[in-house]
């Protein structure tokens, strides 16, 4: 099952998508977009304490929501305490 408002092209805990089909899909966009003669930028950013900026119990209970497999929900909640 997937949660509400995840976007088709959001990768991160979703079944059967990995980091790797993220950066091949965003090669594939930006061959495209060359082979049309479009510039492409890309810009990745990595924020940082970004689970430092909401309760704890938010965080899991949207884990828990989102039907994070527990063992992703126990990864990160190690990292949470």
């Amino acid at each position: 099952m997937v949660g509400p408002d995840l976007a088709d092209n959001q990768y991160g805990f979703r079944q059967g998508r990995s980091t790797v089909d993220a950066i091949m899909r965003v090669k594939a966009l930006a061959e495209e977009a060359v082979s049309r003669g479009e510039v492409v930028l890309a810009v990745s950013l990595d924020i940082a304490n970004a689970f430092n900026t909401m309760p704890w119990s938010c965080i899991r209970e949207a884990l828990v929501y989102h039907e994070v497999p527990l063992y992703l929900r126990r990864i990160v909640g190690a990292y949470l305490s």
